[in-house]
C-alpha cells in the first residue's frame, strides 16, 4: 500500500523495439499485461503454464504488471511489478518518479523510491536515485545510478550501480528475423544484507526464438544460469519449446542443475492439448527423471463444454516421489452475470469441496448505467451513447426530446451492450488512458432524413467510469424537382 507522484505521460510513445517477457504460472490461467495501468495484451498458459510477452520498448518510464485469472473463478490480487532494464527518454526532457508506502509483511516495513531520468540523446539515457527499507539492517538507504545505451538500432545495453549492494550489466540483441540474445551480469558487494541471499556473483545468457511455418508454431528458449557463492556454485539450464504443432498443443522443458562436486540433476516436463472424438479437450503431463530412469509424476485432464456456457472436467494425477494420488471432477458454468464452479477433489485419504465464484456489478450514476458481467470489470473503462432527435439543433438533450434507435458504429476494442429500454449503447471493457475513434452512422435509422452532423468522435477512457456522450440527431431533407418552361403562341 503506498503513492507514487511522478510526471511521466500516461500516453504511449514511440516504440523503439519490443522485451521478451516469459515465465510460468498455473496451467490454463489467463495472463494480462498492464503497461502504466492500461491492459495491453493477454495470453493462455500452455499446458505447463508457460506463457510470453512481446513488451513495447516505449521513451520514458513503464510500469509493467502482470495479473492471473483462474479457470475456475480464482483471480490473483497480487501484481506483479516486472522491471524491464532498458529505460530510454527523447533528448533534453527529464522525468521523476517518488514513491512510498508499507510493504505487506510482517513488520510492515516502510519503504521509499525517488528516481530521476535525463536523455543525453534519443540513444543514451542515464538516472540516478535513492530508495530506503526499514527492514534492511546497518545501511538502508541506498542510493544507485543507471545507464541506457542504444548501441545500433537493435542492440541495447544497459548497467546499474547501488552502492554498497550490486553492480550489474545487461546486453540484449534482436534480429529482424526476432533471434533474441542476452547477456547478465551482477556482483554483488561482500556482506551486503539488502538482498537475503549471500551470492557474490550471477551470470546469465539467455538465447529465444519463434518459428512458424503452415503446420506448427512454436516458441523456444535456451537458457543459462549461474550463481557463485562464498566456496561454492551451482549452474541450472533449462531448455523449451512452448507452442502448436498440427494443432497439438506442446510445452517441453527439459532442466539440469549442476552442483560443485555433485551429479547433475536432470528432468523433462512434457505436457500435451489436443481433442479427442466427442469434442473432448485432452490434457497428459509427464515428469521424467533421467537420474534415475522413472518418472517422477503423471497427470491427465479431460474436458469437454457443455450447453455452450458450461464445462466439465476430470482429471487424475500420480506423484512418485511422494506417493500421493490426486482424483478431481470439476464443473464451471458461465452465467451473464458471474461465472460459478464446483470441484471435487480426492487426496489419498482426504476429500476438499470448492466453490468459486466470480463477477462484477457496473453502476455509474453519471451516464444512468448499471449492468453485470461475469469478468471483472475493475480497472477498465466504457462509454455510453445516447442518441436523441435534436428537435431544436441546439445539440443539446432537452426535456421532451425523444431518443432515436437504430445508430450503428464501427470501433475497436471493447464490449457493446445495447439497451432495448432506452435505446443507449454502452462499450465496456476499454482500455484506460487509451484514445479510442467512434464512427457513428445513421443508416439504422427509421427516417432516411436524420442524420448525424457529427459522424466521428475520439474519446480517451478514464478508468473505473463510463463517459455519457449524447449523440443528436437533426432532420434534415433534401428537395428535388425540375422546371420547365412553355411558350404560349399568340
Amino acid at each position: 500500500m503506498g503513492v507514487q507522484v511522478t510526471n511521466a505521460p500516461t500516453t504511449y510513445r514511440r516504440s523503439y523495439g519490443t522485451y521478451t517477457l516469459s515465465n510460468f504460472t498455473d496451467p490454463g490461467w489467463t495472463v494480462e499485461l498492464y503497461i502504466n495501468n492500461a491492459l495491453v495484451d493477454y495470453t493462455v498458459a500452455d499446458a505447463a503454464g508457460f506463457y510470453t510477452f512481446q513488451v513495447p520498448l516505449v521513451y520514458g518510464n513503464s510500469q509493467i504488471k502482470l495479473r492471473f485469472y483462474g479457470p475456475w473463478g480464482e483471480e490473483r490480487f497480487q501484481e506483479e511489478n516486472i522491471s524491464i532494464p532498458f529505460n530510454f527518454i527523447p533528448a533534453g526532457e527529464f522525468e521523476y518518479t517518488a514513491s512510498a508506502g508499507v510493504a505487506e509483511d510482517t513488520v510492515n516495513s516502510k519503504l521509499g523510491r525517488i528516481q530521476a531520468n535525463y536523455g543525453l540523446t534519443n540513444t543514451i539515457t542515464v538516472g540516478a536515485g535513492v530508495e530506503y527499507l526499514s527492514s534492511i539492517r546497518k545501511a538502508n538507504t541506498l542510493p544507485f545510478v543507471t545507464a541506457s545505451l542504444r548501441l545500433v538500432s537493435n542492440l541495447l545495453l544497459y548497467g546499474e550501480y547501488t552502492h554498497g549492494v550490486r553492480s550489474r550489466g545487461i546486453l540484449s540483441y534482436r534480429s529482424q528475423n526476432n533471434l533474441q540474445a542476452e547477456l547478465n551480469y551482477t556482483r554483488y558487494n561482500k556482506g551486503q544484507t539488502a538482498i537475503i541471499y549471500n551470492w557474490l556473483e550471477e551470470r546469465k545468457a539467455i538465447i529465444s526464438k519463434p518459428f512458424t511455418s503452415k503446420n506448427f508454431s512454436m516458441f523456444t528458449r535456451l537458457t543459462l544460469d549461474q550463481i557463485i557463492l562464498p566456496g561454492s556454485y551451482y549452474t541450472t539450464t533449462e531448455w523449451l519449446m512452448s507452442g502448436a504443432l498440427y494443432k497439438v498443443g506442446t510445452s517441453l522443458s527439459t532442466y539440469a542443475i549442476f552442483i560443485k562436486d555433485e551429479t547433475p540433476f536432470v528432468y523433462t516436463n512434457l505436457a500435451l492439448t489436443f481433442r479427442v472424438p466427442g469434442n473432448i479437450l485432452l490434457t497428459p503431463q509427464a515428469q521424467y527423471e533421467y537420474n534415475s530412469n522413472r518418472f517422477m509424476a503423471i497427470r491427465c485432464e479431460a474436458g469437454k463444454y457443455l450447453f455452450k456456457n458450461g464445462y466439465l472436467n476430470f482429471s487424475y494425477e500420480k506423484n512418485y516421489r511422494t506417493d500421493i494420488t490426486n482424483i478431481g471432477i470439476g464443473l464451471r458454468y458461465d452465467f451473464s452475470f458471474s461465472q460459478i464452479g464446483f470441484s471435487l477433489w480426492r487426496n489419498n485419504n482426504l476429500t476438499t469441496f470448492v466453490e468459486s465464484a466470480r463477477g462484477s456489478i457496473i453502476h455509474d450514476g453519471a451516464s444512468g448505467y448499471s449492468g453485470t458481467h461475469n469478468r471483472s470489470s475493475v480497472g477498465s473503462g466504457g462509454v455510453v451513447f445516447v442518441p436523441f432527435l435534436d428537435l431544436n439543433n441546439n445539440e443539446r438533450f432537452d426535456n421532451g426530446e425523444p431518443r432515436v434507435e437504430g445508430l450503428q458504429m464501427k470501433y475497436n476494442g471493447g464490449r457493446m451492450i445495447r439497451s432495448l429500454r432506452d435505446t443507449s449503447i454502452c462499450i465496456l471493457d476499454m482500455e484506460p488512458y487509451a484514445a479510442y475513434l467512434f464512427e457513428l452512422e445513421s443508416k439504422g435509422f427509421e427516417s432516411v432524413s436524420w442524420q448525424i452532423r457529427k459522424p466521428a468522435i475520439r474519446i480517451t477512457i478514464e478508468p473505473n467510469q463510463l463517459r455519457r456522450i449524447d449523440v443528436p440527431v437533426s432532420v434534415m431533407g433534401e428537395v428535388s424537382g425540375s422546371v420547365s418552361l412553355r411558350k404560349i403562341p399568340r
